[in-house]
This record gives C-alpha cells, structure tokens and sequence, in this order.
C-alpha cells in the first residue's frame, strides 16, 4: 500500500494523482451521519402537504362505489364495505 501522495503519468501524456485516505474507519464501518435509514425531512410546502394528506385519506376509505344522489343531482363516490370471508 502506498503510504502516501502519489502522481503517476500515463503513456499519452495524462496524469493521474492520488492521496492516502484517512484512517479511523475500519471496512464496512459508516460514516457518522450517513445513516441510509434517516433520510433528511423534505419540506415541500402546505400544497403538498394538504395533497398528501387527501390522499391519505382517500386510500384509508378503501374500495369506493360510485352512486347518484337524486335529492343533490350528483354522483358521489361512497365507501363499500368489505365484509371478510368466514
């Protein structure tokens, strides 16, 4: 292991230099703060908070059926229950 700065020039003429890293990390070991699991919180505005939230909302109704509600004339959409298997 080259124990130190290094500069090697290549047969065309282009140069290739290096340094030792430093030591205090063992293989496999990570650098602290660069936990993979903890990714930064992303702050993407009210906008997109309020569209994830009615998202959130919308995929916790489950299935939905569409109806038409004759006193309003509209169609509305209205959670179906799923009933399980016995």
């Amino acid at each position: 292991m080259i124990d130190g700065p290094c500069r090697a020039t290549l047969p065309d003429g282009r140069t290739l230099s290096w340094v030792k890293a430093e030591q205090g990390m063992g293989e496999g070991e990570q650098q602290k703060g660069a936990d993979y699991r903890d990714p930064p919180e992303a702050d993407y505005g009210d906008d997109y908070q309020d569209m994830v939230a009615r998202v959130k909302k919308l995929a916790g109704l489950g299935p939905l059926k569409t109806v038409y509600d004759p006193a309003r004339r509209v169609y509305r959409n209205v959670p179906v229950a799923v009933q399980p298997k016995r």
